[in-house]
């Protein structure tokens, strides 16, 4: 039940329609990467605590039921774990059929928490954090100035797991570039083998013109990968997953081509959907080209 009132956009995975979304953070505390345009606008920072029950009321007073809810803003995981307890509070409080309470979160601000930090949290009923690791390479994670490593990120999504916090892990398909499509989801798949995310969730690079990486598109610097290079990019993933119950969507936009399923039982599905998206639209483009 979406009902409350919120400057800003709103990430919210596909895992997660119809939680119940809890304002608690303006923007992103990072707000560097070149492709992203979501927070550009806007300064991080808490939003009053006093502003965040008065939506609670609100959408008490609605007949809200709140299984499930999650924390809205760039990363909220970056507030003091003090504040991220005020609010697990009051939404408890008026919700106390609330059970996880999830939220985006990033690399850098996991690497700023303690594991007792995190145990507190975790103990609270804050869990299955979605992270934005976007590729499984060095290379690519540096030229998108995402502000953190390969060995870092895999280094504190197996603390996660090693806490008994579940992850998620964000992608992108195509921000690796023409020609990579293949080389970054080897190295991608790689990456989530060795760090077991409880759900991966991909979403094809779009860039607004306000953004760091339309530039560079524009300046003849950065060539973007296709819709062919980017359903065998999605291809080339599945082939090398080794994952167990792991829930997968992934989306590409326009055309429109979404697979979705747990991974590996509904591997054959997604693959037959896959190989009729692969052969209706590669085949145009590689035919316009």
């Amino acid at each position: 039940m979406e009902i409350f009132d919120y400057e800003g956009g709103i990430c919210k995975p596909a895992q997660e329609l119809g939680v119940f979304l809890v304002p608690a953070v303006n923007g992103c505390s990072h707000n560097k990467c070149t492709f992203c345009c979501f927070y550009k606008h806007q300064t991080f920072g808490m939003i009053p605590l006093n502003e965040i029950e008065g939506e609670l009321i609100r959408a008490k007073k609605h007949g809200a039921a709140v299984k499930r809810a999650m924390l809205v803003g760039g990363d909220p995981l970056a507030l003091p774990v003090k504040d991220l307890m005020d609010i697990n509070d009051l939404v408890r409080g008026y919700f106390p059929e609330c059970g996880t309470i999830t939220m985006e979160a990033s690399v850098q601000n996991l690497r700023r928490k303690t594991d007792e930090e995190l145990i507190i949290l975790r103990d609270a009923g804050y869990n299955d954090l979605y992270i934005g690791i976007e590729s499984g390479m060095d290379s690519v994670l540096r030229h998108v100035k995402k502000g953190h490593t390969v060995a870092q990120a895999e280094e504190q999504l197996l603390r996660l797991n090693r806490l008994g916090i579940r992850h998620a892990a964000n992608l992108i398909f195509g921000i690796a570039g023409k020609g990579m499509g293949v080389e970054n989801a080897k190295r991608t798949a790689e990456f989530l083998n060795k760090t077991k995310p409880f759900a991966i969730t991909i979403m094809a690079l779009f860039l607004p013109s306000f953004v760091e990486m339309y530039q560079e598109i524009q300046r003849g610097e950065f060539v973007p990968a296709d819709l062919d290079e980017m359903l065998l990019e999605e291809r080339t993933l599945l082939d090398n997953l080794k994952l167990e119950g792991t829930r997968y969507d992934g989306s590409i936009y326009e055309p429109p081509v979404r697979l979705s399923g747990v991974l590996p039982k509904d591997l054959p599905r997604m693959y037959k959907k896959l190989g009729m998206a692969m052969e209706k639209y590669g085949g145009e483009i590689r035919d316009a080209v």
